[in-house]
């Protein structure tokens, strides 16, 4: 990526010296990045959801659009021309750019669009998920102990399953 090329970090040498370092990563924590990431990120939805009209929704960076099936092509065009715009670099094809359907999944859940036309939808987590969400408690079980570290992934496993109890 282009901003790898130019991201470095500086260590003193004990020797009086400085020496560079490549980073194979994003320094997050650093200068508030997260929260400019979000900001940035809300910022393309608003101007795609408010400017294009889109019906579109984003969780960190990956979004979600929604449309009559004979809009499609329409959308993938809007969508991809404003990423492209922005200069954002996204996946076109592949698992993380799947075609419309009335039934997809996104980010852990799966979406059945099927009664849309009577106003409503369905909205469950995929079986990968509940998989993942029941295992954890089985292997503290078992184990008869536990890490700090294993009940801090249960908790934020159950906050995700639970916020989408409720919409």
């Amino acid at each position: 990526m282009e901003h790898q090329q130019s991201l470095r970090i500086a260590q003193k040498h004990p020797d009086g010296g400085v020496k560079f370092f490549e980073v194979q990563s994003l320094s997050f924590g650093a200068t508030s990045s997260v929260s400019s990431f979000l900001r940035i990120a809300a910022s393309i939805k608003y101007v795609g959801t408010v400017g294009l009209r889109l019906v579109w929704t984003h969780f960190f960076d990956d979004y979600t659009a929604v449309c009559e099936k004979a809009a499609a092509d329409a959308v993938t065009f809007c969508v991809e021309s404003l990423l492209k715009l922005l200069g954002v670099t996204f996946a076109a094809t592949g698992p993380k750019a799947p075609d419309f359907a009335q039934e997809f999944k996104t980010l852990g859940l799966k979406v059945d669009l099927s009664s849309s036309t009577d106003g409503s939808l369905t909205r469950d987590h995929t079986e990968t998920r509940w998989a993942e969400l029941l295992e954890s408690p089985r292997g503290i079980i078992q184990e008869d102990k536990v890490e700090v570290k294993a009940l801090e992934k249960l908790h934020g496993r159950l906050v995700w399953v639970n916020s989408y109890v409720f919409g």
